[in-house]
């Protein structure tokens, strides 16, 4: 196998072990307990939908994401408006 293949098979490896389906299907993670916050694990994973962001944050909360994303982003040249 090239080194080219190796790298590929790299990749993909590390985009199933990081999917967020796989990850949610977990064991530790739909039964676990963070036990620092006292959350089960599957308080971090949601239904993954676009625009199902307007069921858990206020405008405020939104509006404040915007702001700090932007500040992040400033020198990157990346933009919200990308």
């Amino acid at each position: 196998m090239a080194s080219g293949d190796d790298d590929e098979v790299v990749v993909e490896k590390v985009l199933w072990r990081s999917s967020l389906g796989r990850l949610k299907e977990l064991e530790v993670n739909k039964n676990g307990t963070w036990e620092t916050a006292r959350a089960p694990n599957a308080h971090f994973f949601r239904k993954g939908m676009v625009g199902d962001w307007k069921n858990y944050l206020t405008s405020q909360m939104a509006e404040r994401i915007d702001q700090l994303t932007c500040l992040k982003l400033q020198g990157t040249g990346l933009s919200l408006d990308d």
